[in-house]
């Protein structure tokens, strides 16, 4: 379990996905943040994560950050979408 209250520090802030990646101990690049929040996915974004954001209940994405790495109605088309890209 990992919470922001370890590191003192609210979503979007860079330093919480730093410290998330930094506590599974891989690299940034390796970790897939998946939300349905637009600015929690430019968070990670810019943490140099790659995300995907799950498009329910009119969410978009954070207009002021790059655009996600993955786009999805929901978890299963997500999960197919990436089976079928043969994403590692």
């Amino acid at each position: 379990l990992l919470s922001t209250e370890t590191v003192k520090r609210h979503k979007p802030a860079t330093e919480t996905y730093q410290w998330a990646v930094q506590s599974l101990g891989v690299p940034a690049s390796e970790v897939l943040m998946v939300s349905m929040h637009g600015w929690d996915v430019a968070g990670a974004l810019y943490a140099g994560m790659p995300a995907a954001l799950i498009l329910r209940y009119s969410q978009s994405p954070y207009p002021l950050a790059p655009q996600p790495t993955y786009m999805a109605s929901n978890l299963v088309t997500l999960a197919e979408a990436l089976d079928n890209a043969q994403v590692i």
